[in-house]
This record gives C-alpha cells, structure tokens and sequence, in this order.
C-alpha cells in the first residue's frame, strides 16, 4: 500500500500538489469542521483521488469564477499572455509565482465553497424535500463547471502553441 502511495505522490508534480491535493485536503477537512459530522472514512488511496478531485473542481472554481470576477472589479490586473510567455523564458522564478498565485486563488475558491456548503447543509436541514434537488444541481454544476474548464484550457493551449511560435 506504501508503495503504491509513493508511487502517486512521485507522479504529482508540485503544481498538482499545492493546487489539487492540498486545497481538496483542506476543503475535505474544513468541510467536517463546518458540519461537524465526519465524512464516509475510505482508505487512503481513495481518499487521495478524492481529495484531488475536490481540489481540481476548486481550482476550476477559481479559475472560470473567482478570477474573472476579481478581475472585474479591478482588484486584479494581468499582462498580456504574450508577455508573460516572453517574460517566463528569461525569468526562472516568474512561474513559480504563477504557481503560487494560482493557489491563493484556488484558496479563495476553498473558502467560499465552504461557506457555499455550509449555506446548503442549512437549506438541506431546514428544507429535507430538496436533497434531491440539491444533488441534481450539483451534477448539473459540475457538468457544465468541466465542460468550460474544457474549453478554457483548449483556448490556453492555443494561446501558448500561438506565444511559441512567435
């Protein structure tokens, strides 16, 4: 079983690690502060994908949600991507602090999920005929979450194909 866990863990790089497994770990075990109620207990592969997962919907989160938003209100500001291809080349260090932007914002995304999930187990306790419904939306969320993550990682790697050959 160690094996198979160092085996995982060699694989991951540290991209996946902090803005993945990390935010997804502190998620789960923020979740069952929040609620108080300890989530099912898998073995600890399981658990790993499972965190993963959840800090990969986090990171989308914050990617396709929170970072346009905080764009919007202009508390944000982005080079050009351009530049930025540009500048990585020369500046070793620049994507590093890419990495570690990136996981304050899938930070913010863990929070305000928490919150999001803490609102809803509310809702679920006060109204029990929606748990259904709940379940529904998020399927639906999660769907249509990938399906733009999807396009927008598509449109990432064309940007970055464009910025090389140039």
């Amino acid at each position: 079983m160690n094996d198979i866990i160092e085996s995982l863990i060699d694989k991951v790089s540290s991209y996946n690690l902090f803005n993945y497994l990390f935010p997804g770990v502190v998620f789960l075990v923020g979740l069952e502060l929040a609620t108080a109620q300890p989530l099912p207990r898998y073995n600890l592969v399981v658990y790993l994908f499972l965190a993963y997962f959840t800090g990969m919907t986090l990171s989308r989160i914050g990617s396709l949600i929170i970072e346009p938003f905080l764009r919007w209100l202009h508390l944000v500001r982005f080079c050009p991507y351009n530049d930025f291809v540009s500048a990585e080349r020369t500046d070793s260090k620049l994507t590093s602090l890419s990495q570690e932007n990136n996981t304050f914002r899938t930070l913010i995304a863990v929070f305000l999920s928490l919150l999001a999930a803490k609102s809803l187990i509310l809702l679920k306790v006060k109204y029990p005929q929606s748990r259904s419904s709940l379940a529904w939306v998020l399927w639906t969320a999660l769907l249509l979450l990938f399906l733009f993550a999807y396009r927008k990682q598509t449109a990432y790697i064309v940007k970055r194909v464009a910025a090389a050959g140039k």
